[in-house]
């Protein structure tokens, strides 16, 4: 009897989420956004859009900012600070930290 009702509970659980699968609609996985003055879009079938300009999403480094730049195919990056240093190597799992000891004087 409860192997009966296991399977029970499994054949109810697969059809409400293969009938929520089959509800979704476009709307539902496309994005507008508003803010301020600046409008957004981007969806399953829609490039991503700034004020209706697109936007590409190739050819751009994974982390760029002041303390570091690392591609999305390199497997190390370095990040650096006026006070400090973190390398990280991904292929063979090495963390490497410098920090410079300000004079305590």
């Amino acid at each position: 009897l409860l192997n009966a009702v296991q399977q029970k509970d499994s054949v109810y659980s697969s059809s409400i989420l293969g009938r929520r699968l089959n509800e979704i609609r476009k709307s539902d996985v496309e994005v507008e956004y508003q803010r301020n003055q600046t409008y957004f879009q981007f969806g399953w079938d829609r490039p991503l859009t700034v004020d209706g300009l697109e936007i590409s999403l190739d050819n751009f480094p994974r982390y760029n900012n002041k303390f570091g730049r690392m591609e999305w195919k390199q497997r190390n990056i370095s990040i650096q600070t006026e006070l400090a240093s973190l390398y990280m190597d991904f292929d063979d799992l090495t963390i490497v930290e410098n920090e410079i000891l300000l004079n305590a004087n």
